[in-house]
C-alpha cells in the first residue's frame, strides 16, 4: 500500500511540469507573432526578438512567483500581439477572418492559464490543515487576605485607601523611629514583611482613590518608595494612570 504522501508528491510534481510545458508551449507558440508585431512597428532584427523574449520572462516570473493577476496580464498581452500581427496580415476587411484569426491566436495563452489555474487550486487543496491552537489553562485563583475595617466603615475603596495609607504611616514611623518600647533598653523594631508588586500596585490605586489629585512625588512619599519605583508600577503617563484608576473606580 501506497503512502498517501507519495500521492500527493507525485501529483505536485506532475501538476508543475504541467504548468511549465503549457508556458513553454505558449511562448514557442506566441513568439514569431511577437517578432513580427516588433518589425512592424519598427524594430529591426535582431532586437526585435526582445520583444518575445521579454514577454515571455514577464509571465515565466508571474508563474514562478504565483502571482495570478500578473500571470493573466501576461497572456492578455500574448493574446492581443498576437490578434494584432495576424489581422495585419490577413487584413481588415474580411470580418469573418478577423473573429477566426483572434480566437486562433487566443487559444495557447488561454490554455497556459487554465492550466495555470488549475495547478494553484490544487495546490491550495493539498496544503495540510492547519493544527488547533493548544488549549491554555488557567492558573488557580490564589487566597488574598482582605485587611479588616474600621469601627467605622467607609465605602470600598475609600475604606481601603484610608487603611492603606494609615499602615504606610505606621511603617515609616516605626522605620524612622527604632526605640519604640518603654524603658532604659531600647530593642530594635521588626521590620516590616516586603510587599509584592501586586500589593504596591493596590495600595498607590487606592491612594488615588482616596486622592484623586495627587501627584506622583506625593504617592512615592506616602508609600515610602522612590518615584522610579513608583513609574515602574505601571504603564504609560501619571494623568493616564490616575484617570484609568478614577475610572475603574
Amino acid at each position: 500500500m501506497r503512502h498517501p504522501n507519495a500521492n500527493t508528491s507525485a501529483r505536485t510534481v506532475f501538476l508543475a511540469i504541467g504548468k511549465w510545458t503549457a508556458l513553454v508551449a505558449a511562448a514557442f507558440l506566441t513568439a514569431k507573432g511577437e517578432h513580427e508585431l516588433a518589425l512592424l512597428i519598427g524594430i529591426h532584427d535582431p532586437y526585435a526578438w526582445l520583444f518575445p523574449v521579454a514577454l515571455d520572462v514577464y509571465a515565466a516570473v508571474a508563474f514562478a512567483t504565483h502571482a495570478n493577476r500578473e500571470a493573466n496580464i501576461a497572456l492578455a498581452l500574448m493574446v492581443v500581439c498576437q490578434s494584432i500581427t495576424h489581422i495585419q496580415s490577413a487584413g481588415p476587411d474580411n470580418l469573418w477572418s478577423v473573429v477566426l484569426t483572434v480566437a486562433v491566436s487566443a487559444v495557447p495563452p488561454i490554455i497556459c492559464q487554465r492550466v495555470h489555474h488549475l495547478g494553484t487550486n490544487t495546490s491550495d487543496e493539498t496544503k495540510p490543515a492547519p493544527q488547533p491552537a493548544a488549549k491554555t489553562v488557567d492558573p488557580e485563583p490564589v487566597a488574598v487576605t482582605v485587611p479588616a475595617l474600621t469601627a467605622h466603615p467607609l465605602p470600598w475603596p475609600t475604606a481601603r485607601a484610608e487603611t492603606v495609607l494609615a499602615e504606610i504611616a505606621a511603617a515609616t514611623q516605626t522605620t524612622t523611629n527604632p526605640a519604640a518600647t518603654t524603658g532604659t533598653t531600647r530593642r530594635p523594631a521588626k521590620r516590616a514583611p516586603r510587599k509584592t508588586r501586586e500589593q504596591r500596585l493596590a495600595d498607590l490605586r487606592a491612594i488615588i482613590t482616596a486622592r484623586p489629585t495627587v501627584d506622583q512625588t506625593d504617592a512615592a512619599r506616602h508609600m515610602g518608595v522612590s518615584e522610579r519605583y513608583v513609574r515602574n508600577l505601571f504603564p504609560g503617563s501619571w494623568d493616564d494612570f490616575r484617570a484609568t484608576v478614577a475610572a475603574t473606580g
